[in-house]
Formats: structure tokens, C-alpha cells, sequence
């Protein structure tokens, strides 16, 4: 239910949206305009950079511009709450258009052997004023649809934040990728070859040339994906971009772009929904994420950024445990997770083990939990579990078994001390100087006198600033959760939980001289011994650590 003011606010945007109509055409071209720019850069990025035909590109800027061009005209331009019908008119109008662009780009790439941005004239001035017509005595039209509720602009906002974040985000992390015109790519000279080696073995699985188990490194020998990660949901999308004409470098290059949208998108929703922030904080907890020192350091193991999907399943996680008798939660849990687990182990072992000390937590310390009936409405989301984890299980565990995982000596030679949480390398221009000064003197790449450790692998902490936030958070929520004198909000709870786990992971994977709390687990837990690099554990606690600093901010704020 909305209360007064909010009702208030909503009718006056339904007033000023269904104004004047030079108001309505003013909103209409810049609309118009917005998506036509977004239709020409993907036009000519898919001709120039994908090295497409004209009418794949076409397609492309079709696609994007429609999204664009239906949420803002829906929200904006008419004030019209969306709805199947206005979508369905809508569809109709712009395929009219593309068909209108495409008899453009024929005529003049065809016809007239024209360059193909000739075309833009049709694009640009023609097929613009043919949609606002239609637009607005038909698709939009108030005879049709009420006015957008308060809910839905709402939803309108907030989507529109997020894609200007994403955009200037995208730009700032690929900001090689964009400068060189598509030309440099993440990555280094052993990792990205078998990456791009495994997403086209996955393209040759989708034709039926090959056996899904058999990628074509080490022929003629078979069986071999079990040593290394399947990059699954990254082959998903590859698969996609490589039928529509992208060469094997873009596509790779895009499903980590998109990898990265769905983690920031991840982020600002379980910031927004677990924690109850403000949609501003939660686009920047999102853009934290996005940008994170150890995330972009790291971006040459691509499958490490898989741990976009880890905001999401813990989300999912305190969903299906504070509202148990939501099925479908613990069946998206249930079909995600497997498909996690054979894309990135690491960062799908570490959420999995996080998911399970949620559930211990909750089970400890609220016995209503059970008295929910949640153990039985668990029940789809675990057998579904089951059956997805068949694959993964069939292809790992006879590797597992046979070479028996990583001997210990290695593990504890890539733990990271307490200290190295702060590790953020000596290319980064705030506290590179740390590296120089310090770390490379008492933490060098060779330790303990035990195999040689990559630079890299060391360098998977926060900046010291991130990190006294961080602290600084958890004490302030572990102090206001224990005021005996009131009874702590759920999302005080959740923040306290978090707190709680980015501070439990980090101790746990920190070593102690030749101590490490890790042995335990690595005994302990299975599929422990498969994880040789227990410091990268540091970019799976980012999913806890942004969150807390955004809670306190905003307790913060409200003092």
C-alpha cells in the first residue's frame, strides 16, 4: 500500500506525463534520439570491430534501441504503464521500423554500393517520425492504459540508474578493450588460450563434432575437461555471439562483459532486497563490486569473475531461509548452483560452504526456522540440486580421486598472512607505493621454502581504506545487534550475519606463520584439497564486505 505523500508524488507524475502533447514530443525525441545513438554505436561496432555483415549489425542495433526506446517511451515520454498489449503494439511498430531500416541498408550498401553509414539517413530522419505517429495515436495512447503507477516509476528509476552505472562502469573497466578498438582483450598468454580453447569447445559440442568430455588440448587424449574449470555459463552466451558472426575473441570478450553486468546487477538488488538500502547506495555498493582492485587484477582467471553469480545465490539464500515456504526460491538454488559449480569450483565451493554456515547460523539461533515446515518445502530445491550436480560429479570426482588434490604444502604456500588483506599490488595508484615499500620485502613471491607462488596470487586483498571501512562496519553492527534494550531489525540481523562471515572467511584463510585455521577445512570439508589458492577466497569476500560497508553508511546517514 502506498501512504499519502507517496500517492501524492505518483499523481503528480501522472499529471506532468500526461500533459501537453509538445510535452509528450519533446520526451518522445529525446527518447528517440537515445535509442537511435544506441542503434548506430552498436551498428557500427558489430560492422567495424565484430566484422559483421551490414544486416547482422542492423539486427543488433535493433534489438538494443527497442529496449531502450519501449521502457523510456512506456515510462517517460507517455506516462503508460506497461503492459503485454503496449509491448506487443510496440513490437509491431518497431519491426515495421526495422523493416523500414533494412530496405535502407539494402538500398544503399546493396543497391547504390554505398558505405554503409549512408544509411543513417533513412535510420535517423525517416523511420523516427513514422514510430511517433503510430506511438502515439496507438501503442501509447491514454484511451489504452492508465497512468504508470508510483511502483512502476519506481522500477523505471531504478533501471535507468543502473544502465547509466553499468555504462560508465563497463567503459572504466574494458577501458583498454574500447581504446584499442576491440583490439586488446583480458587476460595473458597462457590462461586466455585455454579459456578461448574451452568456450570453442563448447561451440563444437553445439554442433555435435565433439565429445562434451574430449576438448581438443592434449590430443588425441580424451576425457580431459576434469582438470580444469568447463567455464560453462560463460560458454552459454560465447555460444550465442559466435552464431551471430562475432570472431572467437569478441565472444569471449563479451560473456565476460556480460559476466560482470550480472554481477553488478546482483549486487544492487541484494544490497536493495536483504538489507532494505536506498537505491543509491545500492548502485554504489553495485559499482564497488564492479570495480574492485582484486577483481580487475584477477581478471586474467576468468572464471574468478564468475563470482558475480555469488550475490545472487546468497541473496537467494537468506530468501529461502527467512521465507522458507517459498519453493521457488530453493528450486532457483537448486538449478543455479550446479551450473556455478561447473563454470568457476572456486568461487562456487566458496559460496556453497557460505550457503551452508548461513543455514547452521539460522538453525542455531532461530528454531522457528524449522517449525516453518522448511524442511520439507527444501525438498524440490535439494533434489534438484542433486540431479544438477550428476554432471559435475560424473566429470571431477574420478580426477579427484586418482590424483587425490593438492598435496598441503602447496595450499599453505599460497595462504595469504592476516596482513596481506591490504594487498592491493604496486600498480595501484593510491596504495601501489605499499607494494614497493613493503610487501615485496616481508611477503615476496617465494615463501616458506615452498614451490614459487606468482606475484599475482598474492595479490587479492582490498585498499586499506575498504578494509578500516569494512572493520570499522562490523563493529559498529555487532555492537548495535547486541543492544539488549531494543530487539534488532531483520536487515540488522543480515548485516550482522555478513559482518560475521566476510570476518570468519578471512581468519580462516589468513596463515599464521606455518599455521593456518585452512588445514582444518582441507581435512575437513569435501572438495577442500581441489582449492590450491585459498588467498583468492578475498574476491568471494567482497560479497560480504561491500554490503556491511553500505549498511553502516546508511545508519550512518540517518544519525
Amino acid at each position: 500500500m502506498l501512504n499519502r505523500p507517496q500517492k501524492n508524488a505518483a499523481r503528480e507524475k501522472c499529471l506532468i506525463l500526461n500533459g501537453p502533447i509538445n510535452q509528450k514530443l519533446i520526451r518522445f525525441i529525446i527518447v528517440g534520439g537515445v535509442a537511435t545513438l544506441i542503434h548506430f554505436i552498436v551498428y557500427s561496432f558489430l560492422i567495424v570491430i565484430g566484422g559483421m555483415d551490414p544486416q547482422i549489425g542492423n539486427l543488433g542495433g535493433y534489438i538494443a534501441a527497442f529496449c531502450v526506446s519501449f521502457l523510456g517511451n512506456s515510462f517517460w515520454s507517455f506516462g503508460i504503464e506497461a503492459s503485454l498489449k503496449s509491448a506487443l503494439r510496440f513490437i509491431s511498430v518497431s519491426l515495421l521500423g526495422f523493416i523500414l531500416n533494412a530496405i535502407f541498408v539494402h538500398f544503399v550498401t546493396k543497391t547504390l554500393s554505398l558505405p554503409f553509414w549512408w544509411a543513417a539517413v533513412g535510420i535517423v530522419g525517416i523511420t523516427p517520425w513514422f514510430s511517433y505517429q503510430l506511438s502515439s495515436k496507438w501503442v501509447f495512447s491514454s484511451r489504452y492504459r492508465g497512468c504508470a503507477s508510483y511502483e512502476t516509476v519506481a522500477w523505471y528509476r531504478l533501471l535507468r540508474h543502473l544502465v547509466l552505472a553499468w555504462l560508465i562502469l563497463d567503459c572504466i573497466f574494458f577501458r583498454h578493450f574500447y581504446v584499442s578498438g576491440g583490439d586488446l582483450i583480458f587476460g595473458d598468454y597462457g590462461d586466455s588460450r585455454i579459456v578461448l580453447a574451452l568456450l570453442e569447445h563448447w561451440v563444437s559440442w553445439w554442433d555435435g563434432s565433439i565429445d562434451w568430455k574430449s576438448p581438443n588440448f592434449f590430443y588425441p587424449q580424451v576425457g580431459v575437461l576434469g582438470y580444469t574449470d568447463t567455464y560453462f555459463l560463460f560458454a552459454l552466451p560465447h555460444i550465442i555471439f559466435r552464431s551471430v558472426g562475432l570472431d572467437p575473441y569478441l565472444s569471449m570478450e563479451s560473456a565476460f562483459h556480460l559476466m560482470k553486468l550480472i554481477g553488478f546487477v546482483g549486487m544492487a538488488w541484494f544490497i536493495r532486497s536483504r538489507l532494505k538500502l536506498s537505491l543509491n547506495l545500492a548502485i554504489m555498493g553495485a559499482s564497488l563490486f564492479y570495480v574492485l582492485n582484486n577483481q580487475y587484477w584477477h581478471s586474467m582467471h576468468m572464471q574468478l569473475s564468475a563470482v558475480a553469480l555469488s550475490p545472487w545465490l546468497i541473496g537467494l539464500g537468506l530468501m529461502w531461509i527467512n521465507e522458507g515456504q517459498k519453493r521457488s526460491t530453493g528450486l532457483l538454488i537448486g538449478v543455479l548452483l550446479p551450473a556455478f559449480l561447473l563454470t568457476s569450483f572456486y568461487m562456487a565451493w566458496f559460496t556453497a560452504i557460505s550457503l551452508l554456515m548461513l543455514l547452521i547460523i539460522a538453525l542455531l539461533t532461530r528454531r522457528e526456522v524449522l517449525e516453518k515446515g522448511f524442511v520439507f518445502r527444501s525438498i524440490p530445491g535439494l533434489v534438484l540440486f542433486l540431479i544438477g550436480t550428476t554432471p559435475f560429479l560424473y566429470l571431477y570426482l574420478p580426477v579427484l580421486l586418482d590424483k587425490e588434490g593438492h598435496g598441503f604444502s602447496t595450499v599453505l604456500n599460497n595462504a595469504l598472512y592476516p596482513v596481506e588483506f591490504i594487498r592491493v599490488g604496486g600498480s595501484n595508484l593510491i596504495w601501489g607505493w605499499l607494494e614497493e615499500e613493503f610487501f615485496s620485502a616481508e611477503y615476496p613471491a617465494y615463501s616458506g621454502g615452498f614451490s614459487y607462488i606468482p606475484n599475482y596470487e598474492r595479490i587479492a586483498g582490498f585498499s586499506p581504506f575498504l578494509a578500516m571501512m569494512f572493520f570499522i562496519s562490523s563493529f559498529f553492527i555487532f555492537r548495535k545487534n547486541l543492544n539488549k534494550h531494543s530487539k534488532p531489525a531483520p536487515e540488522v540481523n543480515t548485516a550482522a550475519i555478513l559482518a560475521f562471515s566476510g570476518l570468519f572467511f578471512w581468519l580462516i584463510s589468513a596463515r599464521y606463520g606455518n599455521f593456518t585455521l585452512w588445514q582444518l577445512v582441507y581435512e575437513w570439508l569435501p572438495g577442500a584439497s581441489a582449492v590450491r589458492v585459498p588467498s583468492r577466497i578475498l574476491l568471494f569476500v567482497a560479497v560480504f564486505v561491500i554490503p556491511v560497508i553500505m549498511f553502516a553508511i546508511s545508519r550512518l546517514l540517518k544519525m
